[in-house]
């Protein structure tokens, strides 16, 4: 083989290997990609669109539905007056989720971020909760508000001491033990998400602000809140988005007898579990999603509008 014909063969074998190479990342990225895509199509495009068209529904066979108008929606409306306590339940929950959790996650996020004094022990119990599964985490905190509370409650008072959970308290003393628990269960994603935000300050922000004689609680205010302000504004946004469909674990603790504190998303889930589509008694799938629908249209605006005002009127990094 002559060297004219060694030139001519050398491009045509990288051109190859080449092709070779592409076409094996083009597998890899496709075999990669399209579990994910499918999740997404399946999951959340193809749900969410077949929950609207539902909603003016009227199945009257597995097989065959007929255009229901505007009755899901009018079921809907009636049902909503009839729910004032599980919306000011929902309320609550969101207030306390809000203004209590959020509030001390950054008081805590900033203390674990500056580490001070005993913030390695602080984190760990802040975080255990996160390493256990929510069933598991129930179980146990409902044996030390019931049994544990009980025995040492009769031990230091003398008398019967009722248990903090009670799936026919109308005091407000079982509905406030599990705002509790939903705010001490999802502390450690807050404080975790919020140590994430502030440890990627620029430390030389930091060592500046101190050259000029910044306090601690003036760099918390003037500096790390501002840098973690978008932060903020989307744990802010995802839990107004939520106000209706959190549940509070009310059906992990009590199953289908938590209706004396029930919240929206309570009521969902569990009307979901038990509906039925041709039974007139029972609450069907339609009329389910005419309900979201409606809530979807009351928590929409204000969760855009809150955001639009936090994102404007909020600190600035200048």
């Amino acid at each position: 083989m002559n060297s004219t014909e060694m030139m001519i063969k050398a491009p045509q074998n990288n051109n190859k290997k080449l092709f070779k190479r592409s076409t094996k990342r083009l597998v890899f990225y496709s075999l990669m990609v399209t579990l994910p895509v499918l999740q997404v199509a399946i999951f959340y495009v193809y749900v969410n669109i077949n929950s609207f068209l539902l909603a003016f529904k009227n199945y009257t066979s597995y097989f065959d539905a007929e255009f229901a108008r505007f009755d899901n929606f009018q079921w809907a409306f009636e049902q909503l007056g009839r729910s004032g306590y599980m919306f000011k339940h929902s309320l609550i929950n969101f207030a306390s989720s809000l203004f209590l959790s959020l509030g001390l996650s950054i008081i805590f996020s900033y203390y674990l971020a500056k580490k001070f004094p005993m913030s390695g022990f602080f984190k760990t119990i802040l975080f255990m909760p996160q390493i256990l599964s929510s069933v598991v985490l129930v179980v146990l905190f409902r044996y030390i508000v019931c049994d544990v509370y009980m025995v040492i409650g009769e031990q230091l008072t003398g008398e019967v001491v009722q248990p903090l959970l009670d799936d026919t308290d109308t005091s407000g003393r079982t509905f406030g033990t599990l705002v509790f628990f939903h705010v001490w269960a999802g502390f450690g994603a807050q404080v975790l998400m919020f140590t994430g935000a502030m440890s990627g300050i620029d430390e030389s922000v930091i060592e500046a602000a101190h050259l000029d004689g910044t306090s601690v609680m003036q760099e918390f205010f003037y500096i790390t809140m501002p840098l973690i302000w978008h932060t903020f504004v989307t744990y802010f946004v995802t839990t107004m988005a939520g106000i209706f469909t959190n549940q509070m674990n009310i059906y992990t603790f009590f199953g289908d007898a938590g209706y004396n504190f029930a919240t929206m998303g309570y009521y969902l889930f569990s009307t979901a579990k038990k509906a039925d589509l041709f039974t007139p008694e029972v609450t069907n799938y339609s009329q389910l999603s005419a309900l979201g629908l409606v809530l979807t249209f009351i928590v929409l605006p204000l969760t855009l509008g809150a955001k639009k005002l936090l994102t404007k009127f909020g600190p600035s990094v200048d």
